[in-house]
Order: C-alpha cells, then sequence, then structure tokens
C-alpha cells in the first residue's frame, strides 16, 4: 500500500518506505478532522515537504459534511482515509 516517492513536488505520494533493515522508524500521521477542509488542506500541504523517510498519513473523517472525505482522497491520494458516516465523538 505504501509506495516510494522523491518528495520533491506537489502532487508526488510523500509516503515512503525505508529499507527492512533501515534504522528509521515507521511514523504514522494519524489527522481527526470534522467539518474542516480548509485546515485540513493546510496540514496536508505541511505534510508533503517533510523529509522524514518513513512515515504514512491516515485521516479519520468524523462525519462531515463538507466534503472533506472526497476532496482529500482527490487532492491527496497519499493519504488513507478513514470515514465514519456519523459523528460519533472524537475520531
Amino acid at each position: 500500500m505504501v509506495s516510494s516517492g522523491s518528495g520533491e513536488a506537489r502532487g508526488r505520494d510523500p509516503r515512503r518506505t525505508g529499507n527492512a533493515g533501515s534504522a528509521v522508524p515507521r511514523v504514522s500521521i494519524v489527522i481527526p478532522a470534522f467539518n474542516r477542509l480548509d485546515y485540513t488542506r493546510r496540514c496536508l500541504g505541511s505534510i508533503e515537504h517533510l523529509t522524514y523517510p518513513n512515515f504514512e498519513t491516515i485521516l479519520i473523517d468524523n462525519g462531515s459534511g463538507d466534503g472533506t472525505a472526497g476532496s482529500v482522497r482527490q487532492e491527496f491520494p497519499w493519504v488513507r482515509v478513514i470515514r465514519n458516516e456519523a459523528n460519533v465523538g472524537y475520531a
């Protein structure tokens, strides 16, 4: 599910994997979101510029009504999106 990317241009896949014997641990960035697509875009835009070599990004959309999940899937295809159909409290 994770593919390599150079991390130098917008639209690339910033998820990176280290070698199996790499000393760099894998880090998961988990972002809870509810009806704040504007902030979510800014957050993911910042993550695109990370230089850390081994991470994944997971967005948990807590039933947003502003199209957050769909927009993130389209604009940031490297992000794993988990969408709750209804707001269940803290994601």
